[in-house]
Order: C-alpha cells, then sequence, then structure tokens
C-alpha cells in the first residue's frame, strides 16, 4: 500500500489532540516555574533579574529570561529583603 499526501495531513482530532499537549506543556511548564521561583525565594536565594540562556546547538534558540518582584498589594507593610529567622 503506498502513501499518498492526503494520508500525511493531520486531522482535525490530531491536531487538536497537539493542541491539548501544548497547553498542558505550558501549564506544566508555569507550575515547575512558579514551585522553582518561590522555593528558591523561601531559601533567601536573589530571584529578581535578567538570566541569558545560551545553548549549545545551533539551530537552538537562546533565551532570556526577566523575573521582577512586584507588592500584591499597594498597602503591604511586608518587605522580602528583610525576613526574620
Amino acid at each position: 500500500m503506498t502513501s499518498t499526501h492526503a494520508d500525511r495531513i493531520p486531522t482535525q482530532m490530531a491536531r487538536d489532540e497537539i493542541d491539548r499537549d501544548a497547553k498542558r506543556a505550558a501549564t506544566e511548564f508555569e507550575r515547575e516555574l512558579e514551585t522553582l521561583l518561590l522555593g528558591s525565594f523561601a531559601r533567601g536565594v536573589t530571584v529578581e533579574g535578567t538570566v541569558e540562556i545560551v545553548t549549545p546547538i545551533p539551530d537552538t534558540p537562546n533565551w532570556s529570561i526577566s523575573i521582577e518582584k512586584h507588592p500584591t498589594r499597594e498597602d503591604a507593610s511586608y518587605d522580602p529583603q528583610f525576613l526574620e529567622e
């Protein structure tokens, strides 16, 4: 049996599954990043700033990640720079 071009075109069902997988992966990435950020902050690591990630593979993109803290409320008296143990 020979394969035709139409046989290789993803069906709508296949495209929907790919979209669901991409959304799950993005959600998992965000959760892992949040866990890493909050855990690092809790251990006293300075998490604000910009991180450059340079990949060793020429066809792979490099990344720049900026992390900024924002007060949760305008009147918040909590200053995370002065944690008491």
